[in-house]
């Protein structure tokens, strides 16, 4: 492999940028692709007064054909927490690389259920792994959702949840939630049925209703969006705290919805339908997770901070956007609680999602749960507690391209560095596969070549700087440019 002129990289990739009226001096510290279509940027933003906050952030391009998302629940469990690492390593097999991952939604942090289950892990909003639903709440007042439709649609709105469920005899109740307790606030279900299925803690936990035990109908599919039917297989009971066998639901009645409950017989079918929708318009979802506020839309920074009690302090946080109509994604971790990195409100945030392309997105969990992960470089940002937080649940970009060793490109590791005349540098190189798979991050064997205005080649690999003070752009012989290089 030879380089066709030598150099460092961009000295560092400087700009002016404003964030809610100040002024920060922004440096590119790194930026290099990590997979297929997704490439990773940190920088460091400095303000006059002294603040600074360091930024990380990845860019993916949805159009690769190796690319999609998946929710990931900790240790897939309603109720479980693991870290994002763990989970990238547990999911991650040939053909589905979970390469890249940011946590997700506010989860339980204490709490048993009547049976002594533990609750910690679960999530508060909707939450759809690969189109399995955990668990539906119509609590979009309170919290927004990220939205991969069927289709590959992105959505970054409040999503409203409903839903019927229709007897054989054309009497109806109205379907309030999946997996959520039927007067749990912020979306109580008084007056409507709660469908529990066996992903749920073991057992419904309740005793103010109706219950009856149910199966998914032969030939039939539990739908995110689309009519399907249920078979009861048990009569109905008041008793309450119902056991769920695995592959059955529990359907249960509150306060009206009881009495549709009560008239069910073992052997009867439902015709369930639900319903999702954003802005009016209805969406198959296939992944769902969830965060609070939803930060920015359209390119606009909503003044949204008065919709969770911490979004206008300075915290660590997270964020899931687009743009490009969801053509380009990002995920993003701000660092904070540090004397190196103050953390940010949720405009800042929103700000900061706009320099990096974003045009819609969510704030996600933060404080100690805020983490960027890569399988290849590991954590990316340097998590509040000191060292990850297992969490509720993550989310995750996905390489469907087939495992490959075989460098086919190469890249300069330094994305900013600057050095002076008589400085020496001896450059390392990331490899990358065909897929643009990161495969190597030490590429060795690269001689290396220079004009001799700039400087000489010790060894074919060391670069010496005897030249003027100059600017170049650098080649890799046979590829893209990769950056600048500048000295003095």
């Amino acid at each position: 492999m030879a380089l066709g002129c030598v150099a460092a990289m961009a000295a560092h990739a400087s700009t002016q940028y404003n964030v809610r009226g100040t002024e920060y001096q922004t440096d590119t510290l790194f930026h290099a692709m990590l997979g297929p279509g997704t490439s990773q940027t940190s920088l460091l933003m400095r303000s006059a007064e002294g603040r600074q906050m360091y930024v990380y952030y990845a860019k993916i391009d949805l159009t690769n054909p190796y690319i999609s998302f998946s929710t990931v629940m900790g240790q897939d469990s309603f109720a479980g927490t693991e870290t994002v690492r763990s989970m990238s390593e547990r999911k991650s097999r040939p053909g589905a690389r979970y390469f890249l991952g940011v946590n997700g939604d506010f989860f339980y942090t204490r709490g048993t259920t009547s049976r002594g289950v533990s609750t910690v892990g679960t999530p508060y909003g909707s939450t759809i792994v690969d189109g399995v639903i955990y668990r539906a709440r119509n609590n979009a007042k309170e919290y927004k959702n990220f939205v991969v439709a069927t289709d590959g649609s992105l959505y970054a709105d409040p999503f409203f949840f409903s839903g019927s469920i229709v007897a054989a005899d054309g009497s109806q109740a109205t379907v309030g939630g999946i997996n959520t307790y039927s007067g749990e606030v912020p979306a109580s279900n008084v007056d409507k049925v709660t469908i529990y299925n066996d992903l749920y803690y073991g057992h419904t936990w309740h005793w103010n209703g109706w219950e009856v035990l149910a199966v998914v109908a032969d030939g039939e599919k539990f739908e995110t969006a689309k009519p399907f039917k249920m078979r009861i297989v048990s009569a109905p009971t008041g008793d309450g705290d119902m056991t769920i066998p695995e592959g059955h639901y529990v359907l249960h009645g509150q306060g009206a919805a009881s009495s549709f409950i009560q008239n069910l017989k073992e052997g009867d079918e439902v015709t369930v339908t639900l319903s999702w929708t954003a802005k009016g318009k209805s969406v198959e979802p296939y992944q769902i997770v969830t965060g609070n506020p939803k930060i920015l839309e359209d390119g606009v920074t909503l003044q949204s901070e008065a919709d969770r009690g911490d979004a206008n302090t300075r915290q660590p946080r997270a964020a899931i956007g687009y743009s490009d109509g969801g053509k380009k994604a990002y995920f993003m971790v701000v660092d904070g609680r540090s004397p190196l990195s103050s953390g940010v409100r949720t405009t800042w945030l929103a700000d900061i999602m706009r320099y990096a392309g974003a045009t819609d997105g969510i704030n996600m969990d933060g404080g100690g749960s805020a983490v960027l992960y890569t399988s290849t470089l590991g954590i990316r940002n340097h998590p509040s507690d000191g060292t990850e937080r297992a969490d509720g649940n993550a989310f995750y970009v996905v390489s469907s391209a087939p495992d490959d060793s075989t460098i086919a490109s190469i890249r300069f590791v330094d994305f900013s560095l600057k050095f002076p005349k008589y400085g020496v540098y001896t450059p390392k190189f990331y490899g990358y596969n065909k897929y643009g798979m990161l495969v190597s991050q030490d590429v060795k064997g690269v001689k290396l070549s220079c004009d001799k205005s700039l400087g000489n080649i010790i060894a074919d690999s060391t670069f010496y700087a005897i030249g003027a003070r100059r600017r170049a752009h650098c080649h890799l012989r046979g590829y893209e440019r990769v950056g600048t290089c500048d000295y003095c």
